[in-house]
């Protein structure tokens, strides 16, 4: 038992050693997860097939046709537009994984792109009040 405690005690020492190495040794690594792109391209596109709920609507029903949405479903964000995109180097990854998540050569991406954020309902709506003081007046947000 004795041994055992010795070895994990031992083990914890010597990684806040090396942790405590680590920060001294590096700046401090502020990214959680990096992208990095070389010769990007990104073209972002909107005509009046994209403008309006009743046209976005459509769209967002082409787009996904298995999902049915009511008619009175109400977004608080709705927008939409047409998306070219190339890069011709991309890698994504998280930092301190060994591996990356997504690295690639000469991308190219196109297509429509809707971003629809659903209305909160009547009970996820609160207000809080905000106490400034002088000479300020006071607020409130919802």
């Amino acid at each position: 038992q004795n041994l055992y405690e010795s070895l994990v005690e031992t083990n914890d020492s010597i990684y806040c050693q090396r942790v405590k190495e680590m920060y001294t040794s590096e700046p401090l690594k502020t990214h959680l997860f990096s992208v990095n792109l070389q010769q990007t391209y990104l073209l972002l596109i909107s005509d009046t097939t994209m403008l309006g709920r009743d046209n976005l609507m459509i769209h967002l029903q082409d787009i996904d046709n298995l999902s049915s949405l009511p008619d009175n479903y109400q977004f608080s964000t709705l927008w939409g537009a047409y998306v070219v995109f190339s890069t011709e180097h991309v890698e994504a990854q998280i930092r301190d994984y060994p591996w990356k998540l997504l690295q690639g050569d000469n991308l190219n991406v196109f297509g429509r792109l809707v971003f629809a954020e659903q209305e909160a309902e009547e009970r996820e709506c609160y207000s809080v009040p905000i106490h400034v003081g002088s000479p300020w007046r006071d607020c409130e947000i919802i």
